[in-house]
């Protein structure tokens, strides 16, 4: 199936790992002739927050043009498109694998030990047990360190 995959999905959040795992979504996906799916999602802003309200379009522009720099860089020959959204996490990575069609979800995972894995995978082991396509997780700790 993961030999297969066409329709890639790969959550971004600014950080190296997240990096990693892209290159190798983007791998498959040259592989296999595919496109891989860069999505990033805004948390909503708090509304007791001043000025929340406008937080989600903002933060929507800049993740926008860091995604096509990203893009730019490091999926170069390989088709992409950026998906963008604003909500909870793992409930739109998994409403996005449903409309996209999705063939493979691929996403880094973060290799935080004790009970710090309890706060920060959370998000993570939501998606792996609600997405609708097979997913292919990578720890940060399989890449090599700088």
């Amino acid at each position: 199936m993961v030999l297969e995959a066409r329709n890639i999905l790969c959550p971004i959040e600014f950080h190296e790992s997240f990096l990693n795992a892209l290159m190798t979504a983007g791998q498959i996906a040259q592989r296999n002739h595919g496109t891989v799916f860069m999505m990033h999602a805004v948390t909503p802003a708090d509304p007791l927050v001043v000025g929340a309200p406008a937080r989600p379009q903002h933060d929507e522009r800049v993740a926008e043009r860091e995604l096509e720099k990203i893009g730019h860089e490091r999926l170069g020959g390989v088709e992409y498109k950026i998906v963008l959204r604003v909500g909870d996490v793992a409930e739109e990575v998994v409403k996005a694998c449903r409309e996209l069609g999705i063939d493979l979800l691929v996403m880094a995972t973060h290799a935080n030990p004790g009970w710090l894995h309890l706060l920060t995978n959370h998000v993570c082991d939501r998606i792996i047990h609600e997405a609708p396509c097979p997913v292919l997780t990578l720890c940060e700790r399989a890449w090599p360190q700088k």
